[in-house]
């Protein structure tokens, strides 16, 4: 098994020359490219370009879930934080005119539903692997 790791580059899909490094799992060995001295990256969008008349790569389509995974994470934790930064201003501004009818609510709450039910398909319990290989199972003729 081997995993690449790239530099800052690498996650704006940069294939550079020397991007990436790779480190295999003990007991395997490197990718050919890293044993051909190319870049790993470089190689992954090889394979992908010339795989397109063919079944995809399972590596390059892997990294893509990944990396989309980790952008909406990335992506949750600055809404988060705008909304706490929005909300905190809006009451701080119901505060500071004298503590009326408490209109802030309104915005915590509708807006707090939409990022409670991101945060859930983000990091809630999901499926479990017996569940999805019982499922890939039936998908293949009900094994």
């Amino acid at each position: 098994m081997t995993w690449v790791r790239g530099n800052d580059d690498s996650r704006h899909g940069c294939a550079h020359q020397g991007a990436s490094s790779v480190v295999s799992a003990p007991g395997t060995a490197a990718s050919g490219a890293a044993a051909t001295g190319g870049s790993a990256m470089q190689s992954s969008f090889e394979n992908t370009e010339m795989s397109q008349g063919s079944s995809p790569d399972p590596e390059a389509e892997l990294r893509r879930r990944a990396m989309g995974n980790l952008q909406a994470r990335r992506g949750f934790v600055v809404q988060l934080a705008v909304y706490l930064l929005i909300n905190g201003i809006l009451f701080w501004t119901w505060g500071s005119n004298g503590f009326g009818f408490p209109w802030p609510l309104f915005v915590l709450v509708f807006w707090g539903i939409g990022l409670f039910w991101q945060a859930w398909s983000l990091f809630g319990p999901g499926e479990s692997e017996d569940r999805v290989r019982k499922e890939m199972d039936r998908l293949r003729g009900g094994r």
